[in-house]
């Protein structure tokens, strides 16, 4: 199963590349004599309106956009418009260039569909699980206790539990048990780890799926395709 995934993934990021070369080709003034999805013999074909012959094939790896002139060896197109070999620099720059760039556009249109449709998992003020031994632990607290304060702090986060206990110091947190509506609070006093180089108390936090906006999923594709 596996490897037909593979297989599937690969066509489609093959059709999507020689695709971007035909589109270049095209606004070039490039002649396409043919463009073919996979390689062995042809299961399905058909001639466009352009003269393009376009063709399905059996074996879903590979495929090509064939360009006129490009294998001009005996320069038969010298003199033809269409050629490939007779087009500026630029323009054949811009056609085998569109084929990567395709590729870079198909992974940003896959992440931002993924981000913006499933959204993201984000760590929330929840305790999911405890580390034996560290201060969380030791204080009470239970997996699925909510942290709602520290110190008297309002919490929205676990990223502001962390920063409300990385000095150090022993600490007033608030939770809220679950199935129970009173809140408890407990002292705990973080303790310095030497192989982290900072205080830890011992949590792991449970995450949740967070819908994201159209422009957040953008912004989140993008750094997810940069990185």
């Amino acid at each position: 199963m596996y490897v037909l995934i593979g297989i599937l993934l690969l066509g489609i990021l093959i059709a999507v590349h020689e695709f971007g070369h035909f589109i270049a080709a095209r606004i070039s003034g490039i002649e396409v004599m043919e463009f073919a999805i996979g390689m062995g013999p042809k299961l399905i074909g058909w001639t466009g309106k352009s003269g393009t012959k376009f063709s399905l094939r059996a074996i879903p790896l590979g495929g090509f956009c064939a360009f006129y002139g490009e294998d001009d060896v005996e320069d038969k197109s010298k003199d033809d418009p269409r050629a490939y070999n007779r087009q500026n620099v630029w323009k054949r720059i811009f056609t085998v260039a569109m084929g990567p760039v395709m590729n870079f556009v198909l992974a940003f249109v896959v992440a931002f569909a993924f981000f913006f449709c499933l959204g993201e998992m984000v760590p929330v003020p929840t305790v999911d699980s405890l580390m034996e031994g560290y201060p969380a632990a030791e204080a009470g607290l239970l997996p699925g206790d909510e942290i709602i304060a520290v110190n008297g702090e309002a919490i929205s986060n676990s990223d502001a539990v962390i920063a409300a206990l990385s000095g150090g110091g022993t600490a007033e947190v608030t939770i809220r048990r679950e199935g129970d509506y009173a809140t408890t609070t407990l002292p705990i006093t973080p303790k310095w780890n030497e192989e982290d180089g900072r205080y830890l108390i011992g949590i792991y936090f449970a995450q949740e799926r967070q819908r994201l906006s159209l422009g957040t999923s953008i912004t989140a594709a993008w750094d997810n395709r940069v990185r």
